[in-house]
């Protein structure tokens, strides 16, 4: 005799038996197990969306610090490995509180998102770029040396003629933390 795979289905009840290990007693799924089950699933599908928002800066789409510290700690890790250089720069667009206290707000929010949609368009492969908040800017370059690093940096800031822009460029050193390669950026900027 064969056993049906839903004895319950079969005999037109509404729950449906799961298939089981020998020696355990059938489980049932009732329309509130069913519930609970999909419910679950959606909650966590808005965590995981949650969380991916938490690393990413709403008005532009980069990555924000927390974000950009995850990338730093991977990125340290893969030089470390690897033996590859990373470059680290620090990028202020300058006067962007004038432009908020001149023309409002929203022209300074035009401003850094014309600014980082430039920039996320000329950056090489694998570059992380993050704003930190504010009017500041943080960019990865892994596998750029600091002389090519600076290249790319003045690249793209020639790409705004009409915004003026603070820079600064470091490479990192081998046996450098986090701290001492963001520090060098802001020391040169």
């Amino acid at each position: 005799m064969v056993r049906p795979r839903h004895r319950a289905a079969e005999a037109g009840q509404g729950a449906a038996a799961l298939p089981r290990p020998a020696g355990r007693p059938p489980r049932r799924l009732t329309a509130q197990t069913l519930a609970i089950s999909y419910g679950s699933g959606v909650v966590v599908r808005r965590l995981v969306i949650c969380a991916s928002g938490a690393s990413r800066d709403p008005l532009t789409g980069l990555r924000n610090r927390r974000g950009f510290d995850e990338a730093l700690d991977e990125l340290l890790s893969e030089a470390a490995r690897t033996r590859e250089p990373l470059s680290a720069a620090l990028l202020d667009v300058d006067h962007v509180k004038q432009v908020n206290d001149t023309y409002g707000h929203q022209a300074g929010d035009r401003v850094l998102r014309r600014v980082a949609d430039v920039w996320r368009a000329e950056l090489p492969a694998g570059a992380v770029l993050a704003r930190h908040g504010g009017d500041e800017f943080s960019l990865l370059l892994p596998g750029v040396g600091g002389a090519d690093a600076l290249a790319v940096v003045r690249r793209i800031c020639a790409r705004h003629p009409d915004v003026t822009l603070s820079c600064g460029v470091t490479q990192h050193a081998s046996g450098d933390g986090a701290s001492q390669l963001m520090r060098g950026a802001d020391r040169a900027l």
